[in-house]
């Protein structure tokens, strides 16, 4: 058994109860015994005797089920305490006293150990902390799952930090062994989050986990999938339109893509991440219109016209997100050029000129200053 223990009030409470309910076979008897003596592997053994000899109840795998408890075998704590509910609910409060108890001190264990991870600049010592946040984390959900649900984002978050770093990694060395490695992780996180979606099929921060899961296992058509049931969920999910928007405009789904990105800037007007996906769009979306007129042989003057006019009214669409994304962020050099560019192809060269001298003037460590009492307004 281990040293280590932990619930010392609950099993106070259980040794209460013992008291309390009096004493059965000379099994039990010496089981209550060796438990007040805290000998907790000879009360296992004084249990499991008494059932072999006189059947289960409600009181024995309870009982067996505060010894794993203290043990810290979470999973075949959760297992007798269910075999002790088969037999009636007269020890179900004093078991959900145990399942919540063992939940916090492991939520709060995993929580502690993530902070040391983000405070620690050993690498080695990094590594470690996020171990043991993970293992924090997966005991919680197994003392107490039916109380998990946001355990799961954090369990998930602290195994795809240590993803991320092996790719990094892999990024600087090109050791292929960490790419294989984070791969799996992420591999791994998915599966872990799509058993919570069976749990939690209402929870939208699960779904969005599962979503996110996908996408980092490079799962697309997973992603797409369940994206598509966020949105008909939950329609005011701004990461829902905006991952669904993504996923329409790699389609060069125009007419869908837009009105989801569009979506998830009107419910938040600062999401600076769907404004740039809205100007990558529109901007793809214009080139296609160009593409498709050269394609054209023989093209008429007016049907030119026709197209030119198009691809122009999606660079003008594009525009004004440009713009309230540098009302947000003045001294972003890339996004003035972009401007640049894009008042270049509609003609307005005068604002072209002043978008690249800015990013030349950012580049050369200078800053801009925008109005800001005049925001860009979008339609």
């Amino acid at each position: 058994m281990k040293a280590k223990r932990f619930a010392t009030s609950a099993f106070v409470v259980a040794l209460t109860m013992i008291l309390v309910y009096g004493c059965g076979s000379t099994e039990m008897t010496s089981a209550k015994l060796y438990l007040q003596q805290k000998n907790y592997e000879k009360a296992m053994e004084m249990l499991q005797k008494d059932v072999s000899k006189n059947g289960g109840s409600a009181e024995n795998y309870y009982l067996q089920g505060t010894v794993y408890a203290e043990d810290e075998n979470f999973k075949k704590m959760n297992e007798v305490f269910d075999s002790s509910l088969a037999y009636g609910d007269k020890f179900a409060q004093d078991i959900l006293a145990y399942r919540y108890n063992a939940w916090s001190q492991n939520y709060n264990k995993g929580v502690k150990y993530y902070q040391a991870a983000a405070d620690a600049s050993d690498e080695d010592s990094v590594k470690i902390f996020y171990q043991q946040s993970e293992a924090a984390f997966e005991d919680a959900i197994t003392a107490f799952p039916d109380s998990s649900a946001k355990v799961y984002s954090n369990l998930i978050y602290v195994r795809n930090e240590q993803a991320r770093k092996m790719w990094i990694d892999f990024k600087t060395d090109g050791a292929v062994e960490d790419s294989v490695e984070a791969m799996k992780i992420y591999n791994e996180s998915a599966e872990i989050m799509e058993g919570a979606r069976e749990m939690f099929p209402e929870n939208k921060d699960i779904l969005q986990g599962l979503i996110d899961a996908y996408l980092q296992a490079s799962r697309f058509e997973d992603a797409e999938r369940e994206v598509k049931k966020g949105v008909e969920e939950d329609p005011e999910n701004k990461f829902f339109r905006l991952v669904y928007g993504i996923f329409l405009t790699d389609a060069k789904e125009w007419e869908g893509a837009r009105a989801q990105l569009k979506k998830a800037v009107e419910i938040d007007p600062d999401f600076t991440e769907a404004k740039l996906r809205l100007v990558d769009m529109y901007i793809k979306w214009g080139k296609e219109i160009k593409d498709e007129t050269e394609a054209i042989e023989d093209i008429s003057e007016e049907k030119a016209d026709e197209m030119r006019q198009k691809e122009l009214d999606k660079y003008e669409e594009a525009l004004p997100y440009i713009e309230s994304y540098l009302d947000d962020d003045p001294n972003n050099a890339p996004m003035w050029e972009r401007l640049g560019q894009v008042y270049t192809i509609t003609g307005d060269e005068e604002k072209a000129l002043e978008a690249f001298d800015n990013a030349d003037t950012i580049r050369a460590g200078g800053t801009i200053e925008r109005d800001v009492d005049v925001e860009t307004e979008l339609d």
